[in-house]
């Protein structure tokens, strides 16, 4: 019992740090949305001081390329993405850098066509050959006629996101190999209030032991599923723990469908 606590705490704390620096990268990644409103022309950006300060002081990767895909201009950033120098950035096209070019024909035409295109994920091969995860986005720029005259693409990295959560995903899966391969009797409950709470889960062991299978134990209360009376003393020991914000052990004699046992129990 006491292994199986200490490898839990130790797989939750990982956990709880990894689900944090995810949601703050989230966080940062749903300001994606906003780079929709950089929205100029190609032109411009050569002859104005301001779009030039917003080419080059942009935490995204920003690149201009011709209809046929071929590099027009970028900014730092997008070199520095690469891995490239920026004169040798200027050489590329985008086939240089994508691992699969499948897709882009059929995104080009939508474009053409104008329809709306959302942000989309793709891998990117940088200069040394590793491989990025990204999100993208691309507009249309048309010159002072109204004829197409190049792609704006906005690029973000999110490969660190994603190897979060495949870091995330495997102690998820190592907890619960724990939690069902224990030969302890495991439930999981959720605190809604001090004094309320509910059943989420509970091992194959636990439910061998008490004749409670998952499906009859998920969201019911202590009183709901062991009866008034003895349902208020298990939340009494409940809210004893999270009054004491620490683990508790006990005693217990409770009267289940698998029988009537003697529990010791820890919170």
């Amino acid at each position: 019992m006491d292994s199986y606590l200490k490898n839990t705490e130790e797989l939750k704390k990982k956990i709880d740090n990894l689900k944090k620096e995810n949601n703050y990268l989230k966080k940062t990644l749903s300001n994606y949305q906003t780079i929709e409103d950089y929205s100029f022309s190609y032109k411009n950006i050569e002859i104005s001081n301001r779009y030039h300060s917003l080419l080059h002081h942009n935490n995204d990767a920003l690149i201009f390329l011709s209809l046929e895909g071929d590099y027009l201009e970028g900014n730092k950033k997008a070199a520095k993405m690469l891995g490239y120098s920026d004169p040798e950035i200027k050489t590329l096209s985008i086939d240089d850098v994508l691992v699969d070019c499948r897709e882009s024909g059929e995104i080009l035409k939508k474009i053409l066509r104008e329809e709306k295109v959302r942000p989309y994920k793709r891998q990117l091969k940088k200069k040394d050959g590793k491989i990025i995860s990204v999100i993208i986005n691309v507009k249309l720029i048309k010159d002072e006629t109204g004829t197409p005259s190049c792609l704006q693409c906005i690029i973000r990295d999110i490969t660190k996101i994603q190897n979060k959560e495949k870091r995330l995903k495997k102690l998820l899966e190592d907890y619960e190999q724990i939690f069902q391969t224990t030969k302890d009797g495991i439930f999981l409950i959720e605190v809604i209030s001090r004094s309320k709470f509910k059943y989420l889960k509970n091992n194959k062991s636990h439910q061998k032991k008490t004749g409670f299978s998952l499906e009859f134990i998920r969201g019911k209360s202590p009183e709901q599923l062991l009866g008034k009376k003895t349902g208020k003393t298990v939340s009494l020991n409940f809210t004893r723990c999270v009054d004491t914000k620490k683990s508790i052990n006990y005693e217990e004699l409770l009267n289940l469908p698998a029988g009537k046992k003697y529990w010791n129990t820890t919170l």
